[in-house]
């Protein structure tokens, strides 16, 4: 495919709107070759709608152009990430390395050298526990407690509670709610997946985190209460 004028592959992105499928089939196209930031965005834009399996080739060559050199081409990993959702349908076992390599990256920006791939540690990490439950397990663990969640969004972390919780390891997510240091997102999420603790540890929680507790922490507490309606615990 000749390297499109930028105007006219968007507006072409924009006509094929009503044609999902075919709007899909053209960015998968684009992403064979561009790599300009404004078409490939609105590229992957369009495949995180609707992800389809002859994007794949795309998606894995865009990733690794990407991955060569992220902190340049793709800082703060949101390219990465969004080509890892749109991958994840159609992932195999031999993207493993890929996903693992993932879950393990770690890219840190100037000025102040934070540390800004927690997008792409949280998509690699859900598109492993589709392949492979058992050592996404054991990453989300890891990434459950990783010194370098973001404290804005709370990921990997809050990908990671889902994860566990979705294996039902509930003790590791109740240990979370115990430990100094903790985020607050990353809680909320925790106590979402504990609607099912025994009574007792469930009145602990409550009593740990009641009116003194952040307010995203109230409001992961409120969900999980609300979701064990026929438990009474006072």
């Amino acid at each position: 495919m000749a390297r499109p004028n930028p105007t006219a592959a968007l507006r072409e992105l924009e006509r094929l709107a009503a044609d999902p499928e075919a709007q899909s089939r053209y960015a998968a196209e684009l992403l064979m070759s561009e790599r300009r930031a404004r078409l490939v965005g609105p590229a992957l834009a369009a495949l995180g709608q609707l992800p389809i399996p002859e994007a794949r080739p795309a998606l894995l060559r865009l990733y690794a152009d990407l991955d060569a050199d992220g902190t340049r081409h793709d800082a703060g990993g949101g390219f990465r990430a969004a080509a890892l959702r749109a991958l994840r349908p159609w992932a195999t076992v031999s993207d493993l390395p890929l996903l693992e390599r993932a879950v393990t990256t770690y890219e840190f920006l100037p000025p102040g050298r934070s540390e800004e791939a927690a997008p792409i540690r949280a998509a690699g990490l859900v598109a492993l526990a589709d392949l492979d439950p058992e050592l996404a397990g054991f990453y989300a663990a890891r990434l459950l407690v990783d010194v370098y969640t973001s404290r804005l969004s709370g990921e990997p972390g809050k990908t990671a509670a889902g994860v566990l919780a979705a294996r039902s390891e509930h003790l590791a997510l109740y240990l979370y709610t115990l430990r100094p240091g903790q985020h607050d997102d990353v809680v909320a999420e925790c106590l979402r997946h504990l609607a099912g603790a025994p009574d007792p540890i469930a009145r602990e929680l409550c009593a740990r985190y009641g009116p003194e507790a952040s307010e995203a922490a109230q409001l992961g507490l409120v969900d999980m209460l609300v979701a064990r309606p026929d438990r009474a615990l006072f």
